[in-house]
């Protein structure tokens, strides 16, 4: 619930508890691909339009409204476009990450 854009991607090291959203169950490239759309513009707006927002106009991150955000299938992508999300994650690179989110959705 912050201005942040980034997802951190755990490599199995750590254990989340109290109010921690976690996926699991994908392999590291795909779940750093699924944390770049998480991470662009598009679930970004999605996510503003179906929470309240909190002070300093940030969207709220809950359960009932991430269940409703329409995102790409990361199993169905490309694994050249699943690699380079995946990457680019890494880097925090937002801008190219939101130029391919933006070509995979249309």
């Amino acid at each position: 619930m912050s201005g942040n854009r980034t997802i951190f991607v755990d490599e199995g090291r750590f254990y989340p508890l109290h109010n921690i959203y976690y996926i699991t169950g994908l392999s590291l490239d795909r779940l750093r691909a699924l944390s770049a759309i998480l991470m662009s513009s598009f679930a970004r707006r999605q996510l503003s339009q179906l929470s309240n927002a909190m002070n300093g106009g940030y969207a709220r991150w809950q359960s009932q409204h991430l269940r409703k955000l329409l995102l790409p299938n990361v199993a169905l992508l490309p694994a050249d476009v699943v690699s380079r999300l995946a990457l680019l994650q890494q880097e925090g690179d937002l801008e190219s990450i939101d130029d391919i989110v933006n070509n995979i959705v249309g």
